[in-house]
């Protein structure tokens, strides 16, 4: 659902772009006394002036326009599960998370070799930096100790916060793509809820149960109209600067679902020669990619992503590491912790945040050369 957000957000700030460099137009034009050029403004006051609001075309839009808000509200509200979560490593640097869906995959493979097992399915949660969840097997009665005991040591090699690990450590900090998913659903859950009671309101009125509204009157009353004229050219120039602020608000919009995780990307590393007589300039995809080259060395890791990050205390590095099902992220930690000193080493630069992200395979999977 976070994709489908950014996806409809980044769809709604090129609307917005577009309808807003539409509006400066048409705005510049009317103001000048010039006929509009791409708006139809005269079939589209026809329209308006001589259809009532209680015609059936109104009702049925209003009808479609509440439901989708509904929709919409209904989406938006309900609990969303992690894409991550969040763990506890021994020896680890900076915050560790483990991807939900393969622990997921991870305890239903445990719980599946236990002998007598049919088949199982597992469900987490994350809340107050503690998993919640559960394990549903088909199996015999004598093997659910077993099973039991196969998950819970499955849950500790993939770093489960124990109870009495709740709270320990600083808090996490959310991450600029994490606010960008929680801004979109604020958005898009304010849209649900203008897009209802504007449905809701329409619906009442064609229908003349709204206390106030003539169900007999066009959609563009002569009032109205008289009003606007009376306005002009000042409701033109009003009409620009919304437009303008429409392009403002779309670009922004746009800008915000195009930042790449968010934050400052590190720019080339620049090495000046001791004579002062020249310099080397290290491409940052080329610290990216030695980095990654480094973790993928790492016994059990079969793949690596890694993104580096200006960050005020020094470098902020994002590792999305692909590790085999079996393996104990506590094992891998001290390995993944000397390939970041070796990447400070080399580069020279100080180590600031570190946030890595772990997916578990399904089992020994073959290494991404």
């Amino acid at each position: 659902m976070r994709t489908v957000n950014r996806t409809l957000s980044l769809l709604l700030g090129l609307v917005l772009l577009a309808g807003g460099l539409l509006v400066v137009a048409e705005a510049v034009l009317a103001a000048a006394g010039q006929s509009s050029w791409l708006v139809p403004a005269d079939s589209w006051y026809e329209y308006l002036t001589q259809t009532r609001v209680d015609d059936q075309a109104v009702l049925l839009t209003a009808l479609g326009v509440g439901l989708l808000g509904l929709v919409v509200l209904a989406v938006e509200l309900r609990r969303w599960r992690p894409v991550r979560l969040p763990a506890r490593v021994d020896g680890a640097d900076g915050d560790w998370w483990v991807g939900r869906r393969g622990a997921e995959r991870r305890l239903v493979r445990a719980a599946e070799e236990v002998s007598g097992v049919a088949g199982a399915r597992a469900a987490l949660q994350a809340r107050g930096g503690r998993w919640r969840g559960n394990v549903r097997v088909a199996a015999r009665e004598e093997s659910r100790q077993g099973v039991e005991q196969a998950v819970r040591e499955a849950l500790g090699r993939l770093g489960a916060p124990a109870r009495g690990e709740l709270g320990a450590g600083p808090a996490r900090q959310a991450t600029e793509g994490q606010l960008m998913d929680t801004a979109n659903r604020v958005l898009w859950t304010i849209i649900g809820a203008v897009l209802l009671v504007a449905g809701g309101l329409t619906v009442a009125a064609s229908a003349g149960w709204l206390p106030g509204a003539n169900a007999d009157s066009p959609l563009l009353w002569d009032a109205l109209i008289e009003q606007w004229r009376d306005w002009e050219p000042w409701v033109w120039v009003a009409a620009a600067v919304l437009g303008a602020v429409l392009v403002w608000l779309g670009v922004l919009l746009i800008r915000g679902q195009l930042r790449r995780g968010g934050g400052h990307v590190l720019s080339n590393l620049v090495i000046e020669a001791p004579d002062g007589r020249g310099r080397t300039v290290v491409g940052r995809s080329t610290l990216t990619h030695a980095t990654e080259r480094d973790l993928e060395h790492i016994r059990s890791i079969d793949g690596a992503a890694v993104g580096l990050f200006r960050d005020r205390d020094g470098t902020e590095v994002r590792a999305r590491l692909d590790v085999r099902g079996d393996t104990s992220l506590s094992d891998v930690a001290g390995d993944v912790a000397k390939a970041f000193s070796r990447f400070t080493a080399m580069s020279g630069l100080g180590l600031g945040a570190v946030d890595v992200t772990v997916r578990v395979n399904g089992g020994a999977a073959r290494r991404v050369s």
